[in-house]
């Protein structure tokens, strides 16, 4: 089960083309480095077998139950204040927009693999860069990703230093490739699921 915030307009797309791919060189991004490196790396771990321009970014919670229902979803961003704002400052600052949309996902094929990330890296690639070069990481995080985004970030920021010093959120992020009809399980008016 995936959890993702997404704008209405991607519900029209999915009903007239029948699968909707986003295209990051087409969309104004937040953290443009973070999705460089998402789609990168994602691309990498799926021996690129999609043919894809942007990835789905959904989220679910690092504990051992996971966000099997809209109330569950409601239940985990109710538990800590925390989790809302890092979903708010991660995802979209427009929650209280009629135009977006919470959508319930499944479906995709055992064999992808989704890039698991906690939401935190969005404020390592988007916030934690000092005026002097020196980029905070985390040292916790599942070892595969943590070595490929050191290495990216390494290449791209050569000559920076990087210090371990972030902690986890506990709202884990992984990426898909699409959304098809098939994939869309429910949709719900995002201003009733987390409070405005």
């Amino acid at each position: 089960m995936y959890w993702t915030i997404q704008h209405s307009s991607v519900l029209d797309v999915v009903e007239h083309d029948g699968i909707y791919k986003p295209d990051f060189s087409r969309t104004q991004l937040k953290c443009p480095m973070l999705c460089a490196f998402a789609l990168r790396y994602f691309k990498l771990l799926n021996d690129n077998t999609f043919p894809i321009n942007g990835v789905i970014f959904t989220f679910e919670n690092t504990f051992e139950k996971p966000l099997c229902s809209v109330e569950d979803v409601k239940s985990f961003f109710q538990s800590e204040e925390r989790y809302e704002t890092i979903l708010r400052h991660s995802i979209t600052d427009v929650f209280n927009s009629k135009d977006y949309v919470l959508l319930c996902l499944d479906g995709y094929p055992s064999s992808v693999r989704t890039l698991p990330m906690d939401m935190v890296l969005y404020e390592m690639l988007d916030g934690n860069v000092s005026a002097n070069g020196v980029v905070a990481y985390n040292s916790w995080i599942n070892s595969e990703v943590q070595v490929a985004m050191l290495s990216w970030m390494r290449e791209e920021f050569p000559g920076w230093a990087f210090k371990n010093e972030i902690g986890k959120s506990n709202v884990m992020q992984r990426c898909l490739p699409y959304i098809t009809k098939a994939n869309i399980k429910e949709i719900f008016d995002i201003s009733k699921v987390i409070a405005s």
